[in-house]
């Protein structure tokens, strides 16, 4: 269960309240945030900007360990949208990786994604979405999603293309190869999938692409 004033953040978001597990993510009050900025230096310089008083916590998985960090995202979604990941030094890190990871061994195909909140919009729809927290997976990424499933089905954010983007894609599906695991980019019609959020047509083509891969992989 999550507070109320979770609940109704979340459903802001279009996020169902009831798909989120208990712990993933809290709306977390100026006063929690300078608790948290006691403990932590990154959090304490992060709130010094006045727009980033309020803000979701998004918890943040290692392989070995659950809940390890969070990453701080701040409630507008304009210019002033700022995020910040308070975690140990250690990789890869991921949002949703425990929750998620019974089911994509069950399927054999892992659904990635850049942010937390990417992966919570399509896991409201029961799609196997894992966050990477970065732009492209790391080898790291691949190489531990490889212990689970066969196939890796990327979802990233449409932005403008540019050569490093392509270059850091290629070399992705080259790692991938390498590994013996499946890379393959779905194609999306916003600007990430976060946005797909109360988007019934274009979750079920994720997810019968997901089944579709699991048949093939299996």
């Amino acid at each position: 269960m999550v507070d109320e004033t979770t609940r109704q953040t979340l459903e802001g978001l279009g996020i169902p309240p009831e798909t989120v597990p208990p712990g993933s993510v809290k709306f977390l009050s100026w006063k929690e945030l300078r608790a948290l900025g006691m403990r932590s230096r990154d959090c304490k310089l992060w709130t010094i900007n006045t727009n980033n008083r309020e803000a979701i916590a998004y918890s943040v998985d290692h392989e070995h360990k659950p809940y390890v960090g969070v990453v701080l995202r701040n409630l507008y979604s304009d210019s002033r949208k700022d995020h910040k990941a308070i975690t140990p030094d250690i990789k890869p890190l991921w949002h949703n990786f425990y929750h998620a990871l019974p089911q994509v061994y069950r399927l054999g195909v892992c659904v990635l994604v850049e942010g937390p909140k990417d992966a919570r919009v399509l896991a409201s729809a029961n799609i196997p979405a894992i966050s990477v927290l970065m732009a492209i997976p790391s080898h790291e990424h691949l190489r531990t999603i490889r212990r689970y499933a066969g196939t890796v089905l990327w979802i990233g954010d449409r932005d403008p293309a540019d050569d490093r983007t392509e270059i850091r894609v290629n070399r992705a599906k080259r790692q991938a190869r390498e590994l013996d695991l499946g890379f393959f980019d779905f194609k999306i019609p916003t600007k990430d999938p976060a946005l797909l959020a109360g988007n019934t047509e274009w979750l079920e083509k994720i997810y019968d692409r997901v089944m579709e891969l699991s048949y093939l992989n299996g």
